[in-house]
């Protein structure tokens, strides 16, 4: 087997010299020749979507880009912790949309105290 594989490559070396030999006695109007198929060849095996591709590569590089900015922005920046930790915006939101009416909301503090002090007073 190893005498075989000996052969064979004994063989393509042959054909490889043989080939760069003749290649380098063809005329420059053949070369020339060669070389446009040759570029023409390479120029049609590209993919059947490289068309798409070229169209859409700028948008998508740019909707990647933007949403790596804003995913960034997101994690690493944080907002002043006087804002983070103020939900009184919410509870007003929910007085002013709510169906009951003000006289419900009048009582309410003292609810939440009478609350508070009974939490405090339970052993």
């Amino acid at each position: 087997m190893n005498h075989d594989k000996e052969k064979e490559r004994a063989f393509i070396e042959g054909i490889k010299k043989t080939l760069a030999e003749k290649g380098e006695k063809l005329d420059p109007e053949i070369l020339v020749k060669l070389s446009t198929l040759h570029c023409g060849v390479i120029e049609s095996r590209g993919s059947g979507f490289a068309w798409l591709w070229r169209l859409i590569r700028l948008p998508v590089m740019a909707a990647l880009s933007g949403g790596l900015i804003i995913m960034l922005t997101l994690v690493f920046f944080r907002g002043p912790v006087t804002l983070r930790h103020s939900f009184a915006g919410l509870e007003d939101l929910d007085i002013l949309t709510s169906q009951e009416g003000a006289d419900f909301y009048a009582d309410l503090d003292f609810y939440d105290w009478l609350a508070s002090r009974a939490d405090h007073e339970k052993p």
